[in-house]
């Protein structure tokens, strides 16, 4: 029987060293970012494949990941494949990273620069945000 990591320092010491993340040794910290930083690090994107179902709807973990390597887009949660910030990110890095967003944004793409599209979307949203009914907007001019 393997021995399981117990400690973060005794975890990262190993992914130095070249221990596969995936290794059973690890299953303490799928859950914990700065393993799976230094591991996604030293060992590639490919490890994400190994974290916890939390971390992957974890947008500011995510978005972190995803701007080092605009790959890491495919291990995100679908909402977070759906989250146009989050996708424009990856899309700015690598165009291609459009095939790893949802269904719904791979759709609006189709054909597009995605980048453009996204902007817009993004754009367009924050322009229409709207204002509470029955309330009158008022505008002071300040005196000169």
């Amino acid at each position: 029987m393997q021995h399981i990591y117990e400690t973060e320092k005794e975890a990262i010491s190993s992914l130095i060293i070249g221990v596969e993340f995936k290794n059973i040794r690890f299953d303490y910290f799928r859950d914990n970012k700065n393993v799976i930083l230094n591991a996604f690090l030293y060992q590639g994107v490919d490890i994400l494949k190994s974290i916890s179902k939390h971390l992957r709807d974890d947008k500011a973990f995510m978005t972190t990941l995803v701007s080092l390597n605009p790959e890491s887009l495919y291990y995100c949660s679908h909402k977070l494949k759906n989250d146009w910030e989050l996708v424009l990110l990856a899309c700015q890095k690598d165009p291609t990273a459009i095939s790893n967003a949802s269904e719904t944004l791979i759709k609006k793409c189709h054909n597009k620069d995605p980048v453009k599209v996204l902007k817009s979307l993004i754009l367009e949203r924050d322009l229409n945000i709207k204002l509470p009914k029955n309330k009158e907007i008022h505008t002071t001019i300040p005196k000169v």
